[in-house]
């Protein structure tokens, strides 16, 4: 199981998924594993959301992952020492 992980600070949540994938193996490219969270993304950047009534505007602050979910973002090995 592979997370996209979010937070919203104005909030003070803990971070929580956005999205999640889940399969056999890893995802086969980090294009397929991006390309539906990244169009909802867009979607919420453009039209914002509403909670508890109030509509609110998103603004994205910072995108983090894990060391190894970084790698395959950017389609490199990661390499470990002993």
């Amino acid at each position: 199981m592979w997370t996209i992980l979010g937070m919203i600070k104005e909030f003070k949540f803990n971070p929580f998924a956005t999205a999640v994938y889940s399969g056999k193996g890893k995802p086969t490219s980090a294009d397929d594993y991006l390309q539906v969270f990244i169009s909802e993304m867009k979607l919420v950047l453009d039209t914002g959301f509403t909670y508890h009534g109030r509509k609110y505007q998103s603004v994205v602050g910072a995108f983090l992952c894990e060391a190894l979910a970084h790698a395959f973002y950017l389609m490199c090995k990661r390499t470990c020492r002993v």
